[in-house]
């Protein structure tokens, strides 16, 4: 009888235990207007903009919660320099950690294939979504950065990073332009974010847990009491 009421006991902790890292998707920064929308034509510029090889510009952020990264949208826009051009542009997001109001470390990555628009191509920017491998946890109220840049180490294609049309703004840094040395971040200057959303899964609270918890006392108790009967 006790080792079937210790089994009982295990499989309650095992039913009621498993499910404690139910997730759910949380948009932690966003700086999209109503209907996602941002400023067509003006923005800031990546890969190679005619004064530096793969260009990097950089935002920070401030998750408004925590959780483990999901995705991330901006409006883009990719054009070549030249013809003849290549039909694909492979555009790279990096996550950075803040290192002392710097852009830091490199925390996570996501790579994106999109069509190259003929040289001076006009057309708007669009949505397109990066989506990362939901393990590389944002804390609220820290500070981190977006980082965008091309693949290749010398791009033929320009990036534009629309501008928001909320009047957000916040730190801004680059890194590749011809008079910085490799590595080298701009000393952050307050601008106008580009259009960005970021997504997490935000770890829910273990509802089972209230149960758990009082359905094994129920059980130790009996286990005891049946000790006492014997």
């Amino acid at each position: 009888m006790a080792l079937r009421l210790l089994a009982t006991a295990l499989v309650a902790l095992q039913i009621f235990f498993v499910p404690l890292t139910q997730a759910a998707p949380v948009v932690i920064h966003n700086t999209f207007g109503p209907g996602d929308s941002f400023i067509n034509g003006l923005g800031w510029a990546a890969a190679d903009p005619g004064n530096g090889a793969n260009y990097v510009s950089a935002e920070r952020f401030s998750p408004s919660s925590s959780g483990l990264l999901d995705s991330v949208t901006l409006a883009l826009r990719v054009s070549a320099l030249q013809s003849p051009f290549e039909p694909q542009s492979q555009i790279r997001l990096s996550i950075l950690s803040d290192a002392d109001g710097l852009p830091g470390a490199l925390l996570d990555y996501a790579v994106v294939d999109l069509t190259t628009g003929f040289p001076g191509d006009p057309s708007p920017a669009e949505l397109v979504s990066f989506q990362f491998g939901v393990d590389t946890p944002l804390l609220a109220g820290a500070h981190y950065w977006l980082a965008l840049g091309a693949v290749l180490a010398d791009p033929d294609f320009l990036i534009v990073w629309a501008r928001n049309d909320q009047l957000a703004v916040g730190p801004r840094s680059f890194s590749g332009a011809l008079f910085q040395a490799p590595g080298e971040w701009f000393l952050p200057f307050d601008a106008e974010r580009g259009a960005a959303r970021v997504v997490a899964q935000a770890i829910s609270e273990p509802q089972s847990l209230a149960l758990a918890v009082p359905l094994l006392a129920l059980v130790l108790v009996a286990f005891a009491k049946r000790r006492r009967d014997a």
